[in-house]
């Protein structure tokens, strides 16, 4: 019987390959095997195993395993693995084949499938023209990427999974490719899959060229393109929020392991005249085709004015994006502790939100005319150990509004290092924390040019909307609208 508390031994076979992924040996050598389960009471599961001519033990850490697939007589298994980097050798992939393997740890790590003879899930064994590795050059600080890239496509290779690689020239590079080659196949109803290297402005890029098709999902053989996270931009929210207990060295696990869900997603609309800024603040973009009419972007992470969206748009510059993600609190300093000593400003406007219940529309205005934070989401977590809404899940349907009205800068930064805390800042006096199904901002600041735009501005899922003096912003969850994007999310 088996004895969870003790190894489990075997005889087996093993081939070891090189970093270039020739193979060491000629032939396969017979080892011992060992599997030390998490379930054993330690903190660091393995696989073991001894060579027949010694006594040394090797392991493989769990920890590191990306994937193990069946060969195709399902007998041998490719075991593939990140090695960290070390004193004398860089962070690598690594690949073994073994025969023989403890039952057990095949259940655990071989793909997620446990005693399934299915080499690779459905996303991973489409054509190679249908599996799209999109590499995003403008995200994050570009370290994670090269590494996730090269491990990426290494791993791909060892194990025979066919893939296009795409990597982004300009801003609109995905959108313009979601357009242009995933919609027109989608229609047709051909599976496909996208693997992103990008920060959350990649899944915001693909849900708004989908769904600002002419209703793509109203033909009848549309088929949803399923994507995959892997967080490589500066805070990574939609992956963390996805992931919550998920280091990043599990991100390429997930890969193999999560399957796909519909993707969540909220629509803004805004007062015509409402810009795109770009270039850093130098340029700028209609959202509408018409001044005369509003404009209209979808989101999946967050729609925030008040002190997050200025400090996502004044850290969004070459500069600071060096900084990874203490650009963010650098801009969120210079807020709170303006130049000219007075205290951290104060955005004017009308806020009012939906009830979240079923019926007819029934508006609360908030009473205060003067704000700091505002703040509507999806997510729970806006960086890995940032909880922005405690109450979000993966599988929650439910928006949620967070606001805080004008306060010393000692008092934000108390309660945004509380968010650190697992989200206790939504339990503070002062703080409203409820779900809605709907926000809308009347802007009501009195200084007007340049000044007064710079704090109109309105952060969508890291990109920033200007809207005219006198102007409004509403937000609107679209739970039980038409999905376009499934995205890969741990199975419950």
């Amino acid at each position: 019987m088996y004895d969870p508390h003790s190894p489990i031994k075997t005889p087996s076979t093993l081939q070891c390959t090189g970093d270039n992924g020739q193979w060491k040996g000629q032939q396969p050598r017979v080892v011992s095997f060992s599997y030390r389960r998490p379930e054993c009471g330690t903190d660091n599961p393995a696989l073991l195993w001894r060579y027949d001519t010694s006594e040394e033990e090797m392991q493989i850490p769990t920890s590191q395993i990306i994937t193990i697939a069946p060969n195709l007589d399902n007998k041998r298994f490719c075991i593939v693995v990140s090695i960290p980097a070390s004193s004398d050798l860089p962070s690598r992939i690594q690949s073994y084949i073994a025969t023989g393997l403890p039952q057990e740890f095949l259940e655990d790590y071989q793909n997620g499938h446990g005693n399934s003879r299915e080499r690779f899930p459905e996303h991973l064994s489409l054509e190679g023209s249908d599996v799209h590795i999109i590499v995003s050059r403008l995200s994050g600080t570009g370290l994670s990427i090269k590494e996730y890239e090269s491990f990426l496509t290494e791993a791909f290779n060892i194990l025979g999974i066919a893939f296009s690689i795409h990597h982004t020239d300009s801003t609109s590079f995905i959108s313009t490719f979601a357009s242009n080659a995933l919609l027109p196949r989608a229609i047709e109803g051909r599976k496909q899959t996208v693997i992103l290297l990008s920060g959350d402005g990649g899944i915001s890029d693909l849900l708004n060229a989908l769904r600002s098709a002419a209703k793509p999902t109203a033909f009848s053989h549309y088929m949803k393109p399923v994507v995959a996270l892997l967080p490589a931009g500066t805070a990574n929210a939609l992956f963390h929020s996805l992931h919550p207990q998920a280091a990043h060295k599990f991100a390429l696990r997930s890969i193999f392991t999560d399957i796909p869900q519909p993707l969540k997603y909220f629509s803004a609309a805004f007062s015509p005249g409402a810009l795109y800024v770009t270039d850093e603040g130098r340029g700028s973009e209609p959202l509408s085709s018409s001044p005369s009419t509003p404009g209209h972007v979808f989101g999946a992470v967050v729609f925030s004015w008040g002190f997050h969206a200025s400090l996502v748009a004044d850290s969004d510059t070459a500069a600071l994006r060096k900084y990874g993600k203490e650009r963010f609190q650098r801009a969120a300093l210079a807020l709170l502790h303006p130049p000219d000593g007075k205290p951290p400003h104060a955005y004017r406007g009308r806020v009012s939100y939906l009830k979240n219940e079923d019926g007819p529309d029934e508006w609360v205005n908030m009473p205060e005319g003067e704000h700091a934070y505002v703040l509507v989401t999806l997510v729970s977590n806006l960086e890995e150990s940032f909880t922005i809404s405690p109450r979000s899940t993966p599988t929650s349907q439910n928006m949620f509004l967070l606001h805080f009205g004008p306060m010393s800068a000692a008092a934000v930064q108390d309660l945004m290092a509380l968010a650190y805390q697992g989200g206790q800042h939504v339990y503070q006096p002062g703080v409203t924390y409820v779900p809605t199904r709907g926000v809308r901002i009347e802007f009501d600041e009195e200084v007007e040019g340049d000044e007064g735009a710079r704090w109109r501005r309105v952060c969508v899922d890291g990109r920033i909307v200007s809207v005219p003096s006198g102007g409004w912003a509403e937000v609107r969850s679209m739970v039980g609208e038409p999905v376009v994007l499934d995205v890969l999310q741990p199975r419950e």
